[in-house]
């Protein structure tokens, strides 16, 4: 169950700001598969599935997602 308590929002909201006024032109995360509530907190802002994998020697499915729309 999520907590919801919008300090998740607050922190991704400020480091967005920053990483347009830097330039980024791609805008990234990663989350571990079972983190069904990132997964879906990314998803709510925008972000796209890209891939998904396992490291080597590991047993953990990650997730990358890209914001959609945001490379220049």
């Amino acid at each position: 169950m999520s907590a919801a308590r919008g300090f998740g929002a607050e922190m991704y909201g400020l480091g967005l700001a920053l990483a347009r006024e830097l330039g980024a032109g791609r805008i990234e995360t990663v989350v571990l598969a079972v983190n069904e509530d990132g997964l879906a907190f990314a998803r709510g802002h925008g972000f796209v599935e890209v891939e998904r994998y396992v490291l080597d020697g590991e047993s953990d499915l990650w997730v990358d997602l890209r914001l959609a729309g945001a490379e220049s």
